[in-house]
């Protein structure tokens, strides 16, 4: 079923495997694409966008907060200006709105959290609050 959500040590590979594919996709897209950052962050969004529309909340909560996480790590600051930055902050606004960040780890077992936990509350206070 779709709503099931995958256990807790394959909701945290999951997330490491989002990291790597995000990152993987922003650095082909800037090194092999001589893409800028913006039109890097554009091209990991459409990477993945169809885990962002999941219908696990898991994976799609996971795949925004990697996507968001490696757009921090590579500078990209969302422009209120640009249609495109503003649209994809409304979606991780909805996506993050029914989830606390407390929802949002107690998905995933505290012994194996990893990063998820920073990573999500690097991403709400940066691109949310």
């Amino acid at each position: 079923m779709a709503d099931e959500m995958p256990v807790a040590s394959e909701r945290q590979q999951l997330y490491v495997s989002l990291l790597e594919a995000v990152g993987r996709a922003f650095r082909s897209a800037q090194e092999d694409g001589g893409m800028s950052r913006d039109q890097a962050f554009a091209f990991a969004y459409d990477e993945i966008e169809r885990l962002l529309r999941d219908p696990s909340i898991w994976v799609s909560v996971a795949a925004y907060v990697a996507l968001f996480k490696v757009a921090h790590d590579h500078g990209v600051v969302l422009r209120v200006d640009d249609p495109f930055d503003q649209d994809v902050r409304n979606e991780l606004a909805v996506v993050f709105e029914g989830v606390e960040s407390e929802a949002a780890i107690a998905m995933v077992a505290p012994d194996i959290l990893g990063g998820f936990e920073c990573d999500f509350e690097l991403v709400r206070r940066i691109y949310l609050i």
